[in-house]
Protein backbone atom coordinates (compact mmCIF):
# COMPACT_ATOMS: atom_id res chain seq x y z
CA UNK A 1 0.00 0.00 0.00
CA UNK A 2 1.34 3.23 -1.03
CA UNK A 3 1.85 5.44 2.21
CA UNK A 4 0.43 8.84 2.57
CA UNK A 5 2.80 11.90 2.19
CA UNK A 6 3.40 14.45 4.52
CA UNK A 7 0.53 16.84 5.67
CA UNK A 8 0.78 20.51 5.08
CA UNK A 9 0.45 22.46 7.82
CA UNK A 10 -3.05 23.88 8.78
CA UNK A 11 -1.81 27.28 8.10
CA UNK A 12 -1.40 26.76 4.41
CA UNK A 13 -5.06 25.03 4.33
CA UNK A 14 -7.06 25.44 0.94
CA UNK A 15 -9.67 27.73 3.68
CA UNK A 16 -7.96 29.48 6.25
CA UNK A 17 -8.28 33.12 4.91
CA UNK A 18 -10.80 35.48 4.38
CA UNK A 19 -14.99 34.66 3.70
CA UNK A 20 -15.31 36.19 0.15
CA UNK A 21 -13.12 36.64 -3.09
CA UNK A 22 -12.12 39.98 -2.29
CA UNK A 23 -10.63 38.97 1.25
CA UNK A 24 -8.90 36.50 -0.56
CA UNK A 25 -6.65 38.39 -2.28
CA UNK A 26 -5.09 41.28 -0.37
CA UNK A 27 -3.26 43.99 -2.86
CA UNK A 28 -0.94 45.13 -0.39
CA UNK A 29 2.88 44.17 -0.65
CA UNK A 30 3.40 41.87 2.07
CA UNK A 31 6.49 43.42 4.55
CA UNK A 32 9.00 40.82 5.55
CA UNK A 33 9.83 41.48 9.25
CA UNK A 34 13.11 42.06 11.09
CA UNK A 35 14.40 40.84 13.74
CA UNK A 36 14.68 42.97 17.04
CA UNK A 37 17.72 45.03 16.99
CA UNK A 38 20.54 43.18 19.66
CA UNK A 39 23.67 45.03 21.03
CA UNK A 40 26.64 42.78 20.08
CA UNK A 41 28.70 41.29 23.18
CA UNK A 42 30.57 38.04 22.22
CA UNK A 43 33.05 40.13 20.30
CA UNK A 44 36.25 41.77 21.24
CA UNK A 45 35.05 45.54 21.26
CA UNK A 46 38.15 47.05 23.29
CA UNK A 47 40.06 49.17 21.11
CA UNK A 48 42.97 51.01 22.24
CA UNK A 49 46.28 52.72 21.20
CA UNK A 50 48.32 49.62 21.63
CA UNK A 51 46.06 47.74 19.20
CA UNK A 52 46.84 50.35 16.02
CA UNK A 53 50.21 50.29 16.92
CA UNK A 54 49.97 46.26 16.82
CA UNK A 55 48.30 46.41 13.51
CA UNK A 56 51.20 45.15 10.83
CA UNK A 57 52.34 42.79 13.31
CA UNK A 58 48.72 40.25 13.38
CA UNK A 59 50.46 36.99 15.05
CA UNK A 60 48.24 37.18 18.43
CA UNK A 61 45.23 37.18 16.03
CA UNK A 62 46.15 33.17 14.95
CA UNK A 63 45.84 32.42 18.75
CA UNK A 64 45.31 28.76 19.13
CA UNK A 65 41.95 29.90 20.84
CA UNK A 66 41.06 31.75 17.58
CA UNK A 67 40.50 28.54 16.35
CA UNK A 68 40.37 28.60 12.67
CA UNK A 69 42.61 29.72 10.21
CA UNK A 70 42.36 32.42 7.21
CA UNK A 71 42.11 29.43 4.66
CA UNK A 72 38.96 28.52 6.32
CA UNK A 73 37.44 31.54 6.06
CA UNK A 74 38.62 32.61 2.43
CA UNK A 75 36.93 29.43 1.66
CA UNK A 76 33.49 30.39 3.67
CA UNK A 77 33.56 33.32 1.49
CA UNK A 78 34.29 31.70 -2.06
CA UNK A 79 33.01 28.25 -1.40
CA UNK A 80 29.74 28.14 0.31
CA UNK A 81 26.39 27.23 -1.02
CA UNK A 82 24.15 30.18 0.31
CA UNK A 83 20.98 28.24 -1.15
CA UNK A 84 21.66 26.27 1.73
CA UNK A 85 20.72 29.19 3.95
CA UNK A 86 18.15 30.48 2.18
CA UNK A 87 16.17 27.42 2.50
CA UNK A 88 16.45 27.94 6.30
CA UNK A 89 14.19 30.66 6.19
CA UNK A 90 11.67 28.33 5.43
CA UNK A 91 9.63 25.71 7.49
CA UNK A 92 9.32 21.93 6.58
CA UNK A 93 5.74 22.44 5.52
CA UNK A 94 6.46 25.65 3.44
CA UNK A 95 9.30 23.79 1.40
CA UNK A 96 6.78 21.25 0.60
CA UNK A 97 4.49 23.35 -0.72
CA UNK A 98 7.37 25.71 -2.51
CA UNK A 99 8.52 22.68 -3.72
CA UNK A 100 4.94 21.43 -5.12
CA UNK A 101 3.96 24.77 -6.98
CA UNK A 102 7.74 24.48 -8.47
CA UNK A 103 6.94 21.30 -9.96
CA UNK A 104 3.51 22.27 -11.25
CA UNK A 105 5.47 25.40 -13.15
CA UNK A 106 7.86 23.04 -14.44
CA UNK A 107 5.06 20.60 -15.95
CA UNK A 108 3.32 23.59 -17.76
CA UNK A 109 6.10 24.93 -19.31
CA UNK A 110 6.89 20.97 -20.03
CA UNK A 111 3.02 20.64 -21.39
CA UNK A 112 3.39 24.43 -23.48
CA UNK A 113 6.89 22.86 -24.75
CA UNK A 114 9.37 25.42 -22.75
CA UNK A 115 11.91 25.75 -20.95
CA UNK A 116 11.09 26.18 -17.09
CA UNK A 117 14.20 28.47 -16.28
CA UNK A 118 14.00 30.85 -19.35
CA UNK A 119 9.70 31.33 -18.77
CA UNK A 120 10.93 32.08 -15.35
CA UNK A 121 13.36 34.69 -15.97
CA UNK A 122 11.29 36.28 -18.39
CA UNK A 123 7.96 36.05 -16.15
CA UNK A 124 5.08 38.01 -17.69
CA UNK A 125 1.40 38.94 -16.41
CA UNK A 126 -0.18 36.51 -19.27
CA UNK A 127 2.42 33.71 -18.36
CA UNK A 128 1.33 34.14 -14.89
CA UNK A 129 -2.50 33.97 -16.04
CA UNK A 130 -1.98 30.94 -18.28
CA UNK A 131 0.05 29.02 -15.48
CA UNK A 132 -2.70 29.33 -12.77
CA UNK A 133 -5.77 28.82 -15.17
CA UNK A 134 -3.73 25.58 -16.25
CA UNK A 135 -3.26 24.64 -12.32
CA UNK A 136 -7.33 25.16 -11.85
CA UNK A 137 -7.91 22.78 -14.56
CA UNK A 138 -5.81 19.76 -13.44
CA UNK A 139 -8.06 17.12 -12.28
CA UNK A 140 -5.69 13.64 -12.93
CA UNK A 141 -2.41 13.30 -11.54
CA UNK A 142 0.33 10.28 -12.48
CA UNK A 143 -1.36 6.69 -13.29
CA UNK A 144 -5.08 8.43 -13.79
CA UNK A 145 -5.13 9.51 -10.11
CA UNK A 146 -7.58 11.72 -9.25
CA UNK A 147 -7.15 14.86 -7.60
CA UNK A 148 -8.68 17.09 -5.42
CA UNK A 149 -7.57 20.29 -7.26
CA UNK A 150 -8.11 24.09 -6.08
CA UNK A 151 -11.67 24.41 -4.57
CA UNK A 152 -11.53 27.70 -3.04
CA UNK A 153 -10.46 31.37 -3.39
CA UNK A 154 -8.20 31.31 -0.69
CA UNK A 155 -6.30 28.40 -1.99
CA UNK A 156 -5.60 30.26 -5.18
CA UNK A 157 -4.46 33.70 -3.49
CA UNK A 158 -1.86 31.32 -0.91
CA UNK A 159 -0.57 29.66 -4.00
CA UNK A 160 0.15 33.00 -6.20
CA UNK A 161 1.98 33.99 -2.77
CA UNK A 162 3.79 30.87 -2.79
CA UNK A 163 4.35 31.16 -6.42
CA UNK A 164 6.18 34.69 -5.47
CA UNK A 165 8.95 32.57 -2.94
CA UNK A 166 9.78 30.11 -5.81
CA UNK A 167 10.24 32.96 -8.10
CA UNK A 168 12.68 34.92 -5.99
CA UNK A 169 14.07 31.66 -5.13
CA UNK A 170 14.58 30.96 -8.70
CA UNK A 171 15.98 34.70 -9.92
CA UNK A 172 16.96 36.16 -6.54
CA UNK A 173 14.02 39.29 -7.83
CA UNK A 174 10.48 39.75 -5.89
CA UNK A 175 7.39 40.06 -7.62
CA UNK A 176 5.87 43.47 -6.54
CA UNK A 177 4.37 46.52 -7.09
CA UNK A 178 2.31 46.88 -10.50
CA UNK A 179 2.85 43.40 -11.16
CA UNK A 180 1.38 41.78 -7.70
CA UNK A 181 -1.58 43.89 -8.48
CA UNK A 182 -2.52 42.59 -11.37
CA UNK A 183 -2.09 39.06 -10.76
CA UNK A 184 -4.20 39.72 -7.89
CA UNK A 185 -6.72 41.04 -10.45
CA UNK A 186 -6.41 38.13 -12.26
CA UNK A 187 -6.98 35.56 -9.56
CA UNK A 188 -10.39 37.12 -8.46
CA UNK A 189 -11.64 36.98 -12.12
CA UNK A 190 -10.64 33.50 -12.37
CA UNK A 191 -12.31 32.89 -9.26
CA UNK A 192 -15.20 33.46 -10.33
CA UNK A 193 -14.98 31.92 -13.67
CA UNK A 194 -14.24 28.72 -11.69
CA UNK A 195 -16.45 29.07 -9.48
CA UNK A 196 -14.26 29.09 -6.47
CA UNK A 197 -15.93 28.90 -2.92
CA UNK A 198 -15.21 31.45 -0.79
CA UNK A 199 -16.71 29.83 2.71
CA UNK A 200 -14.71 30.07 5.72
CA UNK A 201 -14.33 26.23 7.03
CA UNK A 202 -12.34 24.50 9.64
CA UNK A 203 -8.23 24.23 8.89
CA UNK A 204 -7.98 20.73 7.44
CA UNK A 205 -4.56 19.10 6.64
CA UNK A 206 -4.04 19.47 2.91
CA UNK A 207 -2.01 16.46 1.35
CA UNK A 208 0.87 17.33 -1.64
CA UNK A 209 -0.42 14.21 -3.57
CA UNK A 210 -4.01 15.51 -3.25
CA UNK A 211 -2.57 18.83 -5.10
CA UNK A 212 0.38 17.51 -7.07
CA UNK A 213 -0.13 15.93 -10.89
Amino acid sequence: MRRRQQPIPSSASSDSDGSDIESCFDTRDEQEGTDAETEPTDVDTDVDEDDEADLPDLEWLAGEENAQPPEYYLDQENNSDESEDEDEDYSDGSLLLLDMIEGNFHRYCKYIRKDPAQVMQAISRRTLKAFFEWMLNQRQGKGGRRLAGIQSASTLGTYWKVFRLVYERATGEKIEGKMNRHIHRVLKKLAKKYRLSTKKRDNVAMYIEDLAG
